[in-house]
């Protein structure tokens, strides 16, 4: 990049001494673009196309480098200018210095003209950077100014001696201009610090927070108070009060309904129980309490789901999750756990209950009736109609059967009779009665069989497939991979073991290829992780229906480029230390037949076959690798 030449105002009246100087400068390497004048119009003219620096002869004819300073100083000040002379005296030369110029260098020694210019140049550079910086900061202070005067909220600023450096217009039309005065006098008519002053932890650079009446105001406000760092290193304090009476009066109001609400609540004989929007029960009403054996102390503030079994739980949570959305219930059944252990089935009815502006949802409302006897009984009726039809069948089979055996075993114990004893006929007929004997006896079970049993969906304990998976594996790989475990999760997934199985081995078997030849740490972790932390998302619904708290971090990706839905997961990660992918590989890694192994290596259905398990379990896949940086999948 060709360096920007340096524009050069020379004022003198000598063309020779002109191009002298210019040529030390060229000389010296330094690149020009100048210009000569030598009369005051001339140079004034000149001034206005802003050079970079002025060269100026202290004696012309027409003017002197005194008066050339003064015109400088009134048209562009911040153009540096060296004097340079043939003859100037030290008392000149000071007098010039004081008077603005730069510097100064005599015409006979011109070899220091050029380390003067560089470094004249250097400094203006800085100068004009250093201008540039206080003009943001001073446009910056402005626009603080302005955005604190035009706020609604008042605001002020105070020194750590509590002087008022600053007050809002807000504050002002209600206070008056107090700026000066110690802030507790002039405020609160207090002789001494307030008590409910935060200033001591705004010295230590730390922000407040709180919500304060102040009597003098008749107001109760939000306080912020925020470290203001001043020029010399000392603290102010910037305050920011919001008046915030109205929202505590509508508080106090709405809270003034909830007791009312309550008090009637708890005198109905129905079970009823509120929640906020965060699914945590807010009230609990005597007959609800009576129905599952908790007393209100122990519920509230406690999240739903302790209510739930955990055979129903998903479906429970999700029909509460939809009620966020507007929906209620209509004679919605929900089985809720006792704390003893039963369960009880309710018919439930749901209200959600809204702010002022019908928007914002507080709480919502469920009223049930207790309908576990009426099921119970709908359940034996059931039973005894399945006899009923059994026992018609069965008795239809058991007369053709019978008819049959009658035949059969008559018949053969006639044979029996007239066979010769000790005759293999004789063996053959026996046998014959015997399983004529059996047929009968299983007649009688289909008649008596009846038996009561619900199908129910058997959680998997994926750690085991885990340690047996990597116990297999490691009998298998060899000893220049090292195979490292992090197993912090014992929750269930609804699944195929042998899904789950074939995942994980398919996952280790590709990593161990990958590092057959130089060898490396396979790394295989399973813990318990959420896609989002919002009320709503804490409670919705996915494959995994998981106990323990999430105590480590979701997946990196975004759940709406991975394609799952907020809620609860088990976290599978396999990583290696092998040779990685590049992009074009890692593009096609789930395409069906695709692979990177030599031909009779692999089918290229490995990863497709995991993609599918998962997308089927309801969970989902991504992989990262770099080339020579290994591999890493997380389910």
């Amino acid at each position: 990049m060709v360096e920007k030449a340096l524009s050069l105002l020379i004022l003198e009246d000598d063309p020779d001494d002109a191009e002298l100087a210019v040529k030390q400068l060229e000389r010296e390497g330094i690149n020009l673009k100048w210009n000569r004048v030598d009369t005051e119009e001339g140079f004034r003219k000149a001034l206005t196309e802003k050079p970079d620096l002025i060269l100026a002869d202290y004696r012309l004819p027409s003017f002197d480098g005194r008066a050339a300073l003064q015109i400088r100083e009134q048209i562009a000040p911040e153009i540096p200018l060296i004097i340079v002379s043939g003859v100037i005296g030290e008392d000149v030369a000071v007098e010039c210095m004081k008077s603005g110029a730069t510097d100064y260098v005599l015409k006979d020694r011109l070899s220091r003209l050029a380390p003067l210019v560089k470094r004249t140049i250097k400094e203006a550079k800085a100068c004009r950077e250093c201008k540039q910086t206080e003009d943001a900061l001073l446009q910056s202070e402005k626009k603080l100014w302005s955005i604190l005067n035009s706020m609604t909220d008042f605001c002020y600023i105070v020194s750590k001696d509590y002087e008022i450096e600053f007050m809002n217009k807000a504050l002002m039309e209600r206070l008056g201009d107090q700026t000066g005065n110690i802030c507790y006098k002039a405020i609160f008519d207090r002789e001494t610090p307030c008590p409910w002053s935060k200033s001591g932890d705004v010295q230590k650079g730390a922000t407040a927070r709180w919500e304060q009446y102040l009597p003098k105001l008749e107001s109760t406000f939000e306080i912020i108070d925020s470290p203001l760092i001043n020029k010399d290193g000392t603290i102010s304090k910037l305050g920011i009060w919001r008046d915030i009476s109205k929202r505590k009066q509508a508080e106090q109001k709405l809270r003034e309904t909830l007791d009312y609400l309550e008090n009637l609540i708890n005198h109905t004989n129905a079970p009823v129980i509120v929640w906020d929007p965060e699914f945590r029960i807010t009230l609990f009403n005597n007959a609800f309490q009576r129905l599952t054996g908790y007393t209100a102390d122990e519920v509230i503030g406690r999240e739903l789901r302790m209510l739930f079994p955990e055979g129903s739980r998903r479906e429970s949570l999700n029909k509460i999750t939809r009620t966020l959305s507007g929906e209620y219930w209509k004679s919605v059944e929900i089985p809720i756990l006792r704390k003893n252990g039963d369960v009880r089935h309710l018919l439930c009815n749901s209200a959600n209950l809204y702010a002022d502006n019908g928007t914002t949802l507080i709480s919502t409302i469920v009223q049930g009736i207790d309908i576990t006897q009426q099921k119970h009984l709908e359940a034996q009726l059931r039973q005894a109609q399945k006899m009923e039809a059994i026992g018609t069948l069965a008795g239809g089979i058991a007369h053709d059967f019978n008819n049959i055996l009658f035949a059969v075993i008559g018949y053969t114990e006639l044979a029996l009779d007239e066979a010769p004893k000790e005759t293999s006929l004789q063996s053959n007929l026996q046998e014959v009665l015997k399983a004529g004997h059996r047929a009968k006896d299983l007649v009688k079970q289909i008649l008596t069989f009846s038996r009561q049993a619900e199908n129910q969906l058997q959680p998997v304990q994926v750690k085991l497939i885990v340690k047996e998976a990597l116990k297999m594996l490691r009998a298998s790989l060899p000893t220049t991979i090292k195979i490292s475990q992090n197993i912090q999760s014992d929750s269930m997934v609804l699944a195929d073991p042998t899904q789950i199985h074939q995942v994980l081995i398919n996952l280790c078997t590709n990593a161990a290829h990958a590092m057959r030849d130089r060898g490396g740490l396979l790394e295989v972790s399973l813990h318990n992780t959420r896609m989002s932390s919002s009320p709503q998302e804490q409670f919705g619904v996915s494959n995994s229906e998981l106990e323990q708290d999430d105590k480590q971090s979701a997946f990196q990706n975004p759940h709406s480029e991975i394609g799952l839905g907020p809620g609860p997961y088990m976290k599978l990660t396999v990583s290696d230390t092998g040779h990685g992918m590049p992009p074009d590989v890692l593009e096609r890694v789930f395409d069906p037949f695709f692979t990177t192994k030599e031909q009779g290596e692999g089918t290229g259905m490995g990863l497709s076959v995991v993609h599918g398990i998962v997308k089927i379990l309801g969970g989902a896949i991504t992989v990262n690798s770099e080339p020579g940086k290994g591999s890493t999948f997380e389910i």
